[in-house]
Order: structure tokens, then sequence, then C-alpha cells
């Protein structure tokens, strides 16, 4: 498991009833294979927070190897300030996105009907 704080994120946080994104956090560095085609790790993204308090958002998962010749245990893999892309799993944001407009839609016809439930 491994936690990642970043100064900005294209992730949206869990909350306010919302599930978090998902995604892969990939580094902008040397760390590449020989062709240069892919990072030698990346982060899977499972879950992202935000402290509300301090807007810190923190992106948890864990991280991939592309080879056996990394050691995972001492490899600091995302050092402080190091530059990183960000990528939303596209079809779960899709997904989430529905769903939301779905329960407005539902609280709307509810609503209409005087049938109104409780947050």
């Amino acid at each position: 498991p491994m936690e990642l704080e970043l100064d900005a994120t294209t992730m949206h946080p869990q909350g306010g009833g919302q599930p978090t994104d998902i995604g892969t956090i990939v580094p902008l560095s040397t760390n590449y294979d020989a062709e240069g085609a892919s990072p030698l790790y990346s982060a899977t993204i499972d879950k992202v927070t935000i402290d509300r308090a301090t807007g810190i958002v923190t992106h948890a998962g864990s991280v991939t190897l592309k080879t056996d010749n990394i050691a995972r245990s001492e490899q600091n893999f995302f050092p402080p300030n190091s530059k990183v892309y960000v990528s939303v799993n596209q079809q779960n944001r899709r997904l989430l996105s529905e769903c939301h407009t779905a329960g407005h839609v539902v609280d709307a016809a509810m609503a209409k009907c005087e049938k109104l439930l409780p947050p």
C-alpha cells in the first residue's frame, strides 16, 4: 500500500456521497524502459480523499513494477516534488457521472410526486 499527496490532481475525491475516481499515476522522469515507451513502475490508485481543512488530496493505492530488477523495499518511487502524470479511468468516471445524474433525476421525480426521502 502507498499514498501520494499531490498539489494538483484530475481525480475526484470521495465525498458528499460520491465514490472516488480510480486510475494511475506515472512518473515523468527517466525511469522508463529501454525503448522509452512505458515507465518501469506506476501507481494504481483505488481511493482519493481530501482533507477539507487543509485541501490536501491523498491518492491511495499500490505500486506496480514492470520489471523484477527494481527492489520494492529500496525505492522511493515518487520522491517529494517529482513530476507525475495522473490518468483517470474514463470508464469508471463515466459510470459514476451517469449514476450521479440518475440520482438527481430520481430525486426530481420523487419531489414532483411529493414523495421525498430523507437524505
